[in-house]
């Protein structure tokens, strides 16, 4: 997807929020439109967590595939400085995760997390789907896998 593609949808997700925000404010429902407020600023806040991450080929792997992969919103829990090392090692990673997970079908749209962890010795990764059925699903051995009929978790280690 072409950089000024990116910038329009991104555009066009600001512009519904507002709309979304002014229009809850217009009816009187405050509440409602601070609450609608808190959940854009924390969106906003858990990707400029993940724009910080010294991986630029990670992070154009998601940004492609949030723009390109319709069927999913985004969550992302980041409490990790990373290391540019794994940036290629990541990537491949979250390519391998992202072409299992296209061949789940699914009746609603689905969440997508990304969890990143600092620990002592490790950075600690996990690539979660949820909202939908996974009872027949099975992982396979590229990672570490934790199936539930309604949860996906794909979790691996990257030594410092």
């Amino acid at each position: 997807m072409k950089a000024v593609d990116i910038y329009l949808r991104a555009k066009h997700d600001v512009s519904n929020q507002l709309q979304l925000i002014n229009g809850y404010l217009e009816l009187g429902h405050y509440e409602q439109a601070k609450a609608a407020a808190e959940r854009w600023t924390q969106r906003v806040h858990e990707e400029q967590q993940l724009f910080r991450l010294p991986w630029p080929a990670f992070l154009e792997a998601v940004v492609n595939y949030q723009t390109t992969a319709s069927r999913y919103s985004w969550r992302f829990e980041v409490n990790s400085k990373g290391d540019a090392a794994s940036d290629a090692f990541v990537t491949s990673q979250f390519d391998r995760w992202m072409s299992f997970i296209a061949t789940i079908p699914a009746a609603y749209k689905q969440l997508i997390e990304i969890e990143l962890f600092d620990e002592e010795e490790t950075i600690d990764v996990h690539f979660i789907l949820s909202g939908g059925d996974y009872s027949d699903v099975q992982g396979d051995e590229a990672f570490d896998w934790v199936i539930s009929d309604h949860m996906i978790t794909a979790a691996f280690k990257i030594n410092r």
